[in-house]
């Protein structure tokens, strides 16, 4: 939870909205967590190499989910139904409601089901971005995401799509080795304690955003796990977990509201 400014040393920044770029769900999770918001963007439960994160940018996410690029992964022994598509090497999981077999769609359904939805979050993302300030977060991905010269010049990459819409930005970085500074870039490691889930550690991201002076305005009293509990093919004890601590907080707002 964020803490509150009454308590704290002033901010160093203040943003509007935090906005996950990937690579995986964890980021997403606390993003909303953070700023207290329901709203959905674009990338927020994807698996997202950097490259496909830029092509999504310059084209348009969309298109990600164009039947031609469209490809079902085979469920191994653990592994939840995913498909894959070539457009921007992206595996989703999370795509339709818990329980629904999607891999028994054809591709040209999943097709139909998937580009309205992506078009109007592409519209939401542009409208949103185009007043105040975003911090855009990426989180490194465990395996063959890019490092050293590579990584800088995707960044510069990065920073020329994102000015085609977002009038103010940051961008954090998270996990990663350092690269050449930039004025809106910046870097930092988040730990994992004990409170780790494959959602992140809410202790780590609450310190890693303290210790950078970052603060977001909050306008809802909380946030929603609709579409986590709707979209994830599993039931979940970790997100379980999560909604009565979140129901336990919003009880305590409100007695101390009523005293």
């Amino acid at each position: 939870m964020m803490w509150p400014f009454s308590r704290s040393p002033e901010p160093k920044l203040v943003v509007d909205r935090i906005i996950s770029l990937g690579a995986l769900c964890e980021v997403a999770y606390q993003a909303r967590r953070l700023s207290k918001s329901s709203r959905a963007y674009p990338f927020d439960w994807w698996d997202t190499p950097f490259a496909g994160l830029l092509r999504a940018l310059k084209l348009g996410p969309q298109e990600v989910f164009n039947a031609s690029y469209i490809s079902k992964l085979p469920i191994d022994a653990g592994s939840l139904p995913a498909f894959y598509s070539g457009f921007a090497g992206t595996v989703h999981q999370h795509e339709f409601p818990r329980g629904e077999n999607f891999l028994a769609l054809d591709e040209a359904e999943i097709s139909r089901r998937l580009l309205p939805k992506y078009a109007a979050l592409h519209a939401r993302l542009i409208s949103d971005c185009a007043s105040g300030t975003t911090l855009f977060v990426r989180q490194r991905k465990p395996i063959n995401d890019p490092e050293g010269a590579a990584l800088d010049a995707m960044i510069s990459e990065l920073e020329e799509a994102l000015s085609a819409f977002a009038s103010d930005f940051r961008l954090l970085l998270v996990d990663y080795d350092p690269i050449c500074a930039r004025p809106w870039l910046i870097q930092a490691h988040v730990q994992r304690h004990p409170d780790w889930t494959d959602l992140g550690s809410n202790r780590g991201w609450d310190e890693m955003l303290r210790s950078l002076g970052i603060v977001c305005r909050g306008t809802e009293d909380g946030f929603r796990f609709d579409d986590l509990t709707e979209t994830f093919a599993r039931p979940s004890s970790i997100l379980a977990g999560l909604r009565q601590s979140w129901q336990r907080r919003q009880e305590l707002r409100r007695r101390r509201s009523a005293g």
